[in-house]
Order: C-alpha cells, then sequence, then structure tokens
C-alpha cells in the first residue's frame, strides 16, 4: 500500500494562547458574577423579605401617605417577589390626633412608581389590603380594652392628585358583610376642622363599644345580611361628609326571636343623620319607623308603627319586664313619634302614640281587648281615654301626672274578681271574701300633687247589686267616696232583709260611715268594722 501522508500539526503562536486563556478567565469570572448576584438577590431578597427595609425607607412611605391624606405608621416593611412591597402592622390614626388609634392592619400593598421614589417626587399610586385582618381598639363601659376583628378585608385605593378614590372595600364585622365605595377631597394645603376633645373620643368609642356587642348577640341561619355604604367629602371636614347606607337582611335571629326581611336606608350629610326607613317583619306582624337627628343640635324626630310580637321583641332586647306576665293572643298595634333633645344638661322626650291591643292575659286573667293614647315629655305623663274590656265589664280612666299636679279619673264596670291577679296581697284577700252577683259601677275622680295617696282630694260613688261580704249577704249598697287630708271616707249606705223568726215578714235595715287613712295599712280589719250607726229605714 502506499504511504498515507498527515498533514502536518501547526502548534498555535504564543499570543493565541494567551488570548484564548484570558477569555477563558474571564467567563468564569462573568459566570461568577452572575452566580454572586443571582444569589446576592436571593439573600436580599429573603433579607428584604424577613426583615425588611430600614426606618428611612418606612420613614419615607409614611410621609408620602399623609400626603395623600392617610395618617399612619408602619412597623415592617417588606418586599413580596410577586405582590412588591408591602407594609405590615400598620396603625392608622385619626388625622386630627395621632394619638387616637383607629385601626389596625395586619398588612398592606403599595403600588409605587419606582423611578419617582428614587427621584424623590410623589411615587404612592395605590394601596392592595387582601383577606387583611383590621382590629378595633375600643373601651368597654368600665374603661378596659376591647377589640372588634373586620375580616377577610379586601379593598383597592387609587391616590389621584388631590383625591383618596376607594373602589372598593369589604369586609365581615360581626357577621355582617360590609362594602364601601367612595372618594374623599385631600387638597394640598388642607387645615383639619379642630379635633374633638378626649371626653367626646372616649364616648363615641363607647357608643360602637355598644353597638358592637349588641351586633355580636345575632346569629344568621340564613344568608349573611350585607351593609353598603357610599361616601364622599372633603377630608379637612370629614364630619361633614355624605354617607349613604343601605342594609339587608333575610333571617336575623336574636335569642328566641328572630326578624325577617330586614331592609333599612340611611343618609348622613352635613352633620344630619336621616334614616329614611327601616323595617322588618316577625311571625305575627311587622315593624316601619323612620327618624332623623341633627347633631348640632342634638335633635332627634321619630316615627313608628308596630304589629310585631312584641313581648319576644322586647325580651330579646332584656327589656320585657313591664310585659312580664302578658301573653298577646293577637299581634298589638303600637304606634309612636316625637322627638327627643339628648342635650347634656337635660334629656327632653316629646313623644305622643296610641296602643291598641286585642285578646290578652296578664296574670292568668283574660281580657278582650285594651285602647289607650299617650304621651310623655320627660316630666308629664298623659294617658287619654285608656279603655279596657272584660267579659265583665268595662274599665275607661284617664290619667295626668305632672309635677305638683296629679289627676286621675276611673269608671268602671269589670268585676273585682278579674283585678284580684293585680293587686296587692291584702287586698286580694279583702275582695276574695266578697261575692257579686252583678259587677260594682264605679266612678272616681281624684286630684292631688303627686301619685302618693296623701295628698289626694276628690269624690266617688261605688253602687253595688246584690252581694255578700264575708258571709253576709246585702241586696245593694251605694257609697259615697271622699279625698281629704290623707284619709278616704266613705258615706256608706247598705241595705238588706231581715226576716223575723215567722219567714212571713222582714224589714230592711241600713248602716252608714266608715273612714279610712292612707297611714294605717290595716285595710282589711277596719272594712270589717262596717255596721256603725245603725238605724231602721223602712218596715214591710
Amino acid at each position: 500500500m502506499p504511504p498515507v501522508l498527515e498533514p502536518p500539526h501547526v502548534r498555535p503562536s504564543t499570543k493565541y494562547r494567551q488570548r484564548m486563556w484570558g477569555y477563558r478567565i474571564a467567563l468564569s469570572v462573568l459566570r461568577l458574577v452572575v452566580l454572586g448576584a443571582i444569589f446576592g438577590i436571593i439573600v436580599g431578597g429573603y433579607y428584604l423579605a424577613r426583615r425588611g427595609f430600614g426606618r428611612e425607607w418606612r420613614y419615607r412611605v409614611v410621609e408620602e401617605l399623609h400626603k395623600r391624606g392617610v395618617e399612619a405608621d408602619i412597623g415592617r416593611l417588606t418586599l413580596d417577589p410577586f405582590r412588591g412591597l408591602i407594609a405590615r402592622n400598620v396603625r392608622i390614626f385619626d388625622y386630627k390626633n395621632r394619638d387616637k388609634t383607629l385601626a389596625l392592619i395586619n398588612e398592606v400593598s403599595l403600588d409605587i412608581n419606582y423611578a419617582a421614589l428614587i427621584h424623590r417626587q410623589p411615587f404612592l399610586n395605590a394601596l392592595d389590603v387582601r383577606d387583611a385582618q383590621i382590629t378595633l381598639p375600643l373601651k368597654t363601659t368600665d374603661g378596659k380594652g376591647d377589640k372588634a376583628q373586620l375580616t377577610d378585608f379586601r379593598a383597592h385605593v387609587y391616590f389621584p392628585p388631590e383625591q383618596i378614590y376607594v373602589s372598593q372595600a369589604e369586609g365581615i364585622l360581626c357577621g355582617i358583610r360590609i362594602s364601601a365605595t367612595g372618594q374623599l377631597i385631600k387638597r394640598e394645603n388642607y387645615q383639619p376642622s379642630p379635633p374633638i376633645s378626649p371626653e367626646e373620643w372616649q364616648r363615641h368609642l363607647l357608643i360602637a363599644q355598644r353597638v358592637l356587642n349588641e351586633l355580636q348577640k345575632f346569629k344568621f341561619p340564613a344568608a349573611v345580611p350585607s351593609l353598603q355604604l357610599k361616601f364622599s367629602g372633603d377630608i379637612a371636614e370629614i364630619e361633614k361628609a355624605r354617607v349613604e347606607a343601605t342594609l339587608n337582611g333575610d333571617r336575623l335571629q336574636l335569642g328566641s326571636y328572630e326578624m325577617r326581611n330586614l331592609s333599612a336606608a340611611a343618609e348622613w350629610n352635613n352633620r344630619h343623620l336621616n334614616i329614611a326607613h327601616c323595617e322588618w317583619s316577625d311571625r305575627k306582624g311587622s315593624f316601619a319607623g323612620r327618624a332623623d337627628w341633627n347633631s348640632e343640635t342634638s335633635a332627634a324626630n321619630f316615627e313608628a308603627r308596630s304589629s310585631l310580637n312584641l313581648k319576644a321583641f322586647l325580651d330579646a332586647l332584656g327589656l320585657g319586664g313591664p310585659l312580664a306576665g302578658t301573653e298577646f293572643h293577637s299581634p298589638p298595634l303600637v304606634e309612636i313619634s316625637g322627638s327627643v333633645n339628648f342635650g347634656r344638661d337635660r334629656f327632653r322626650p316629646k313623644i305622643i302614640g296610641h296602643a291598641a291591643f286585642g285578646q290578652f292575659t296578664y296574670k292568668k286573667e283574660p281580657f278582650s281587648d285594651l285602647t289607650a293614647d299617650f304621651s310623655w315629655d320627660g316630666e308629664r305623663t298623659l294617658v287619654r281615654d285608656l279603655r279596657v274590656r272584660h267579659q265583665t265589664g268595662q274599665l275607661r280612666a284617664d290619667l295626668f301626672d305632672a309635677p305638683a299636679d296629679f289627676r286621675l279619673n276611673i269608671e268602671s264596670t269589670i268585676s273585682p274578681d278579674a283585678v284580684r291577679p293585680l293587686v296587692s296581697v291584702e287586698l286580694n284577700e279583702f275582695l276574695r271574701e266578697w261575692q257579686w252577683q252583678r259587677s260594682p259601677a264605679i266612678r272616681l275622680e281624684i286630684r292631688g300633687t303627686d301619685r302618693n295617696p296623701e295628698s289626694w282630694q276628690g269624690e266617688g260613688t261605688v253602687a253595688l247589686g246584690r252581694s255578700r261580704f264575708h258571709g253576709a249577704w246585702m241586696n245593694s249598697a251605694d257609697t259615697r267616696i271622699h279625698f281629704a287630708d290623707g284619709a278616704l271616707t266613705c258615706d256608706l249606705s247598705i241595705s238588706r232583709r231581715q226576716k223575723h223568726a215567722s219567714g212571713d215578714q222582714g224589714g230592711w235595715r241600713q248602716w252608714n260611715g266608715i273612714c279610712l287613712s292612707w297611714k294605717n295599712a290595716a285595710l282589711r280589719p277596719r272594712l270589717r268594722a262596717v255596721a256603725l250607726h245603725q238605724r231602721p229605714v223602712a218596715n214591710h
């Protein structure tokens, strides 16, 4: 075979080898720099995510929020690779007084223009809150601290020039879903109105705490109730802002009482609250009302009409004491209207109303119905044309009770047996010794300086048909009653049949005279001493 020729081996020059070696070194250094940069970014990101930025950066964000009209303090400022800058443990203050904390938010996402941040220009575009927990610091009536939480809170807040725009904010407070939207004007050189006093601030916190305590007593068997808020105003005069609120709920359970189809609408505008309507129903009836309140004059006006299960509703509120022992067999109708002045020096109500009860039972005694007109101004009470019907008769009464003026008129044909469960034990025992074939007719006109019987002056009559007292029968009795000098004087005239032993003749006899003192509580023994000044009247 012919020999194979191989190409000659040419060794690279020294310069070429040096250039390749330098290239490889530079490439290795670049790789190390890139790896170091990546590692530094990872470590720095981890540090910023865990520890956060320093005080200077937090201060710059707080100052930017202040310029936007939000008074806040940031506990930590961290970096999230997907959401950007995150402000954690944010404390929101009253814009008039930083000593008053309004809310605590666990985290807020900041939408920032980083170029503007570097050039020290306004850099905050928006705030984004997702699934946050907001704590509202409150105080109980005994002065101890308490907290309420707004859970599942979401909000997106934009900051256009000289504005704060809330596109949508919603969360759950005491089981009620609250959503809000609106905008506030924040001028560059705004001057806030004077702050309220610490006493006034504490009073507002106590009111808010009472409201939250009452809301926490409710349960919602069906859908969660919703409260929608719309607002607008100037941040410098936030108390004059306009707020519209709409509340709706299908079923609300308060103890054993259930509210259905709750609907309410209210508006706050220029220190004036107007509740356009508030309505709900229960198993027996419904409620409808409206009200308005002026914060400058502390005056409120209201109207309400109710055919609810009144006793169950008041029992659920813990106010059922006045109706204890009462059972309504049909929904009671109550109409009420008036005004109230909540001034600091004096509470001044002016209330008028009408009540109409159908069949009801009081302490196991059944009554057919009750109607009355009433009014009250805090000092004077008027009950006009009170009518109570019973199967044995009817009672009609008028009452006026004022300082140094007391008036009571009563006309009754109801059997005293019907009122025995309503009176004192002593009077109940006394009435038990009577038997009436026909209800007595009672008429009283009483005047006095107050409700104390010792001040009463007046007249009255009591007419009895055939009756028996303490085992003794009488055909009739007429009594003229006189109230004076702390005593009740009765001119008692009793007629009864007196039979002779033969049984074919008899006579009528009459007894007069009895005086009772209100200062002596021994009513029963004195009434038994009835046979005074006995005299015969006629013989047959």
